[in-house]
């Protein structure tokens, strides 16, 4: 267990260990009146993807790091998460019904969340339900109150909403789309940094 005022010394390591996670580097592209609204349309039409990353979170009950796979087929979602506290793996799989979660040991879960079965798990508050959206660069569409700004090149650098912050630290370039590859969270509970090490978008592979 850590407390809060140790966890910060190892969330700024954290960040400096994520650092070569990525070779993309940052994209440049086009601005325009339009280019938010074509971006934000673009985006949305993607129905299947998957990405690799690297997770870091700073909590006052506890902090560390995992791998991460997300996978996101229409309203199907899988998540799993390795080596988090020696729990092994943690598979979480999700659509709009139910929710529910088997461990390296076989043990299976149900609960009325992702974000339930995680924090019952690894102690750690992941925001699942916004990040399904936030993670491809776009509005959850969850909160009322969430709101954006963009950058030079109409792409979402700095998103709030729910109690969460998000700030896109960079974007590259997968499969012809610009895509997050570093992400930082918080709210006034956690710290999250992702690290995005490759995006994978599966439409096209099944057209």
């Amino acid at each position: 267990m850590r407390s809060g005022a140790s966890a910060h010394p190892l969330f700024f390591l954290l960040l400096l260990a994520f650092l070569p996670a990525c070779a993309h580097m940052p994209e440049s592209a086009t601005s325009g009146p339009n280019t938010w609204d074509a971006r934000r349309a673009r985006l949305e039409s993607i129905r299947h993807w998957r990405l690799r990353a690297r997770i870091g979170v700073v909590a006052a009950t506890q902090s560390g790091s995992a791998d991460l796979q997300w996978e996101e087929q229409g309203e199907v979602f899988t998540l799993k998460v390795s080596g988090a506290f020696g729990h092994g793996l943690i598979a979480i799989e999700g659509d709009a019904a139910s929710v529910h979660l088997k461990t390296g040991k076989g043990e299976q879960l149900g609960a009325a969340s992702a974000e339930d079965l995680i924090l019952q798990q690894t102690g750690w508050v992941i925001p699942v339900n916004g990040m399904r959206r936030w993670m491809l660069g776009l509005p959850s569409g969850l909160y009322p109150d969430e709101s954006f700004t963009l950058d030079d090149a109409g792409r979402i650098d700095k998103l709030r909403g729910g109690g969460w912050e998000i700030e896109y630290g960079r974007y590259g370039l997968y499969h012809g789309h610009q895509l997050p590859d570093r992400i930082r969270m918080q709210n006034e509970q956690v710290k999250i940094k992702l690290a995005v090490i490759d995006w994978e978008i599966l439409d096209a592979n099944e057209q």
